[in-house]
């Protein structure tokens, strides 16, 4: 694996941050300073300053006002300044500090929200680099609904905000609801609150681990990262846009840049290793590891030809000089917000990978990370993924209990060539699992070995019904349909699992009978689309296939990886009935090429990005059909894709020998077993 010494300066640009609740959770305080050093709150505090006054008019016997308080300005709070604040501050204004115009900050400027370098004073809520007072309401919402039910009092919570007395920087809904509010935000990959998470990756760290945040709403979403008390990124994305945020690898995590150690990785608990999310508006995330797939390390000295290049290997492109290096291993995940998270997991990743005689191996692993302190997670290997390095609490057989603090990450690895797919995970709190593979070959004889990782579903949104397609792959200029490992896990013992068409794997064994909760089934090398539908609910994943083999189906030299035509990714199949009507998904323009299936029932009219989607194919005689479509990389990689039935999409992409994978969307409802 190459490696180079380049390192990347990632510069921020400090947006004021709407305010998403009078009180988010129990955070602590925070500030933020001139030399743009920060730490940050969990909780955003604003001063109570008003107080709403229903009655006036009892009759004191002097000024004639009626509001029986003698000082003749008819408000009732003595202090004649007319406004209802008992504060006798005498601007007028209602708020309490005196400047009069309104917003409760001071400044006499009118405006709801200060950027400022430093905050100082009791009546200052710190957003690093800006302090939201008592922000208003949008315009043309009455009687509007703040996220943790803020009151008229600018900043306490229990009631009911109105356009009169605001506290909420936020766009509110005509019904009383914020786009945030559990009533309104659904259970989907749509949401207000994520916990992006690096994983094992053996990448030159100079590569950015990063998350794309796509906002499809009608308004703008303020969005900012968390490291546990420190604000490490703000971002404000318009309508339909999308902003990319390059966050620091955490190295427990990551790892160094050897595939293998010796012993091995040790089972950890990392506190604060997940970064927290936020934004103001339901957003997508996806998470990148990492984002690009080559960098430029070359000299940028002007040149005129490649003679004039100091440095061996570079090449003189538009009068400078520029060598690229490559990742080799990348893959991304779609994150699921915390609103849908669950409390009973069955991981999938793949075998260890063991190399030049080292027993520990290059581990598969899975990272568990909650959103609440004190949260109990107990986990129960599956029949091959008994074989773990110990730590943290975790057994080397692979059982344990273990207690992780809000943002806090337990990452297991495996150790030789056991898998941990259909190990259970489950929790008293609601948590996230991401599973995935250092870098694993696909098959295991076939180069190169690439990074894998996805979310998974909660066992509360995993199905019995699903459709799987091959992907596509460029293969010298043409796009071709590869082969694709499909892997079927169950939930519940005595599985039965048909398919249509049917399938043999596995060496041509059984592969409609799961006996325990945790057993798999695997089509080694898929050649068509298949509809998988089981009696009791399954996770199935997806993997592509390594450059090397992927080059022998198509002719190519043999024992050579192919350049473009990528290394194994790992995606999740949602069942069929997670499919949606409407998505807007991302696909990272700097890959050579970028995908997206699409799978619908059949006669659907779909459109993407306002364009007819044609060309499907039918799977078998299930009723549905896919269409395999190629993606333009101009723009900015959002797109939007939208039918008159639902339907389900994969979106993927290559870059010289790498690859990503995940489910461009879905809903997380709850199925019943």
């Amino acid at each position: 694996m190459k490696r180079s010494s380049i390192s990347l300066s990632l510069v921020f640009c400090l947006s004021c941050f709407g305010v998403v609740g009078c009180s988010s959770d129990e955070g602590g305080e925070g500030t933020a300073s001139g030399d743009n050093s920060a730490s940050a709150t969990d909780e955003t505090t604003m001063t109570e300053t008003a107080t709403s006054v229903e009655e006036s008019g009892t009759n004191d016997g002097t000024e004639g006002d009626g509001d029986g308080d003698g000082d003749g300005d008819g408000d009732g709070d003595g202090d004649g300044d007319g406004d209802p604040s008992t504060s006798g501050d005498g601007d007028g204004d209602g708020d309490g500090d005196g400047d009069g115009d309104g917003d409760g900050d001071g400044d006499g400027d009118g405006d709801v929200q200060d950027c400022v370098d430093d905050c100082t004073t009791a009546h200052d809520a710190c957003d690093v680099a800006c302090v939201n007072t008592h922000a208003a309401c949008v315009a043309g919402c009455s009687n509007q609904g703040c996220i943790n039910n803020c009151d008229n009092e600018l900043a306490t919570c229990g009631g009911v905000c109105d356009d009169e007395q605001n506290s909420c920087n936020l766009t509110c809904l005509d019904d009383g609801f914020t786009p945030c509010d559990s009533t309104t935000l659904g259970t989907s990959y749509l949401g207000c609150e994520f916990y992006p998470t690096v994983t094992s990756q053996a990448v030159d760290p100079a590569f950015s681990f990063a998350v794309a945040v796509a906002n499809s709403a009608g308004s703008e979403a303020q969005v900012r990262v968390w490291r546990g008390g420190q604000v490490v990124g703000l971002a404000t994305v318009p309508p339909q846009d999308l902003a990319t945020l390059a966050l620091p690898w955490v190295e427990p995590l990551k790892g160094g840049e050897d595939l293998t150690v010796d012993p091995g990785w040790d089972t950890v608990i990392v506190a604060d290793g997940a970064y927290r999310l936020e934004s103001s508006q339901p957003v997508t995330v996806y998470q990148y590891s990492p984002l690009e797939y080559e960098l430029n390390v070359g000299s940028g000295v002007a040149c005129q030809t490649q003679m004039d290049c100091p440095v061996n290997g570079e090449k003189c492109e538009n009068n400078v000089c520029v060598k690229f290096d490559n990742s080799f291993t990348n893959d991304a995940s779609l994150l699921l917000p915390s609103n849908v998270w669950g409390t009973s997991y069955r991981v999938s990743t793949r075998p260890g990978l063991t190399l030049g005689g080292n027993q520990a191996g290059v581990p598969g692993f899975y990272a568990v990370v909650a959103s609440e302190d004190n949260t109990s997670v107990s986990l129960t290997p599956s029949a091959t993924g008994n074989t773990v390095m110990p730590g943290a609490g975790v057994a080397a057989d692979g059982t344990g209990t273990v207690i992780l603090d809000k943002s806090g990450v337990l990452s297991v690895f495996s150790y030789g060539q056991a898998d941990l797919t259909g190990t259970l995970v489950s929790s008293d709190k609601p948590v996230q699992v991401i599973a995935g593979h250092r870098c694993v070959y696909i098959p295991d004889s076939k180069l190169a070995c690439d990074h894998l990782e996805e979310s998974i579903y909660p066992l509360s949104a995993t199905g019995k019904d699903y459709v799987v397609t091959q992907p596509l792959v460029n293969v010298e200029g043409t796009d071709e349909a590869n082969r694709h490992v499909v892997r079927v896990i169950a939930t519940e013992p005595s599985t039965t699992v048909t398919y249509d068409p049917a399938q043999g794997g596995m060496g041509g064994g059984n592969l409609g009978t799961l006996t325990n909760a945790g057993d798999f089934v695997e089509i080694t090398e898929a050649t068509e689309d298949i509809r998988i539908t089981s009696d009791k609910k399954v996770v199935v994943m997806q993997y592509m296939l390594g450059s090397e083999r992927t080059g022998e189906l198509f002719g190519l030299p043999a024992n050579t990886p192919v350049n473009g035509l990528g290394d194994p990714a790992m995606t999740l199949a949602p069942s069929i009935d997670q499919f949606r009507l409407q998505y807007l998904f991302h696909a990272p323009t700097n890959y050579l090429a970028n995908y997206v299936n699409v799978i619908a029932p059949a006669g659907s009219a779909i459109t993407l990005d306002g364009v007819a989607v044609t060309g499907f194919s039918a799977v078998g005689g299930t009723g549905f059909e896919v269409a395999r479509v190629p993606l333009d990389n101009a723009g900015n990689g959002n797109h939007e894709i939208v039918g008159n039935s639902p339907f389900g999409i994969t979106v993927y992409g290559y870059g010289d020998y790498t690859s990503y994978w995940y489910p461009g969307g879905s809903d997380l409802n709850f199925i019943p077993q």
